[in-house]
């Protein structure tokens, strides 16, 4: 993965992705746009952390990143599943 550099925020980015599959009708663009809407009202350090989650980070370089440790972002990804579902 190589040098951690500071992601740029841009969920509605992934609404704009030509691969997304449609085929199951609308339901699924629903959701995501729901989940981009959800991403987007998180305080900016759990956008970063979630960013960087779904980049492919692993938990010890989230942690870097942010200034916080493994178990701790741990931690906030599952509050943010759980405050998303």
């Amino acid at each position: 993965m190589g040098a951690i550099t500071k992601p740029k925020i841009d969920f509605d980015g992934l609404l704009d992705d030509p691969n997304f599959d449609y085929s199951d009708g609308m339901d699924d663009y629903d959701a995501l746009i729901d989940a981009v809407a959800y991403a987007k009202s998180l305080p900016e350090r759990e956008q970063k952390i979630l960013m960087l989650f779904c980049e492919g980070y692993t938990l010890e370089q989230i942690g870097v990143q942010v200034g916080l440790s493994k178990g701790r972002i741990s931690q906030l990804l599952s509050a943010i599943k759980q405050k998303g579902e």
